[in-house]
């Protein structure tokens, strides 16, 4: 039980920072076109 538990917190995190990556590279290049634009 509680090595499932771990597993699910393991598989959450790990969608957490990949989600979290795609984000910050995201408002990265929202950033750098809005600062070629103007």
């Amino acid at each position: 039980m509680h090595n499932m538990k771990e597993q699910v917190l393991q598989v959450t995190k790990g969608d957490f920072v990949g989600s979290a990556s795609g984000a910050v590279v995201l408002t990265a290049l929202i950033v750098f076109l809005s600062s070629v634009l103007v």
